[in-house]
């Protein structure tokens, strides 16, 4: 179950030393579809976000369907065009992350520019995710594992992943804090 593999990826995240350092102002979240997922009823992820509390990463709730918008979204639109990365996570830009991405063997990691949105797209709230997924994908001819952006105008930088499972997402995750 959906909401299983997210709650235990979520215990593997706590447990990691320095882990809450990879958790960005806006928050942290984990979105992971259902296989043929169509709407963000069928994607699970946690309220609130992931937060920092205490030192640790922390959720206010259970992971549950229907609850998180823009992982979710983003984790739609992957399956639109690979079927197998459903789960989406987003994690602090920084680039000693970027770096530990792309020093792990086999990840495709794209850079966009989110200068170049169109001011109509960033007007919108929960369309840059779109805009940063489709451009990846220009780019890499395919669904990146990681996209990062370094923001725009009232605009986070971010890294976001793109992956088969939580687990999978949060592995990569935490080679950004303990490279391997």
């Amino acid at each position: 179950m959906e909401t299983d593999d997210l709650d235990q990826a979520l215990k593997e995240l706590k447990a990691a030393p320095k882990s809450a350092g990879l958790i960005p102002e806006v928050g942290m979240n984990i979105a992971y579809a259902k296989e043929g997922a169509k709407g963000l009823e069928d994607v699970a992820a946690f309220p609130g976000r992931i937060r920092k509390a205490f030192g640790t990463p922390s959720v206010a709730f259970k992971a549950a369907f229907g609850v998180e918008s823009h992982m979710a979204k983003l984790a739609l639109q992957a399956m639109k065009r690979d079927a197998s990365k459903r789960c989406a996570m987003n994690i602090k830009y920084s680039e000693a992350n970027v770096k530990a991405l792309e020093g792990r063997g086999g990840l495709k990691v794209v850079f966009v520019d989110r200068a170049g949105e169109p001011s109509g797209s960033k007007a919108l709230e929960g369309r840059s995710v779109s805009f940063v997924l489709e451009e990846a994908i220009k780019k890499l001819g395919g669904v990146p594992d990681a996209v990062y952006d370094r923001g725009d105008v009232g605009k986070e930088p971010m890294i976001r992943l793109l992956s088969e499972s939580p687990a999978q997402a949060v592995r990569a995750a935490l080679a950004c804090v303990a490279p391997l």
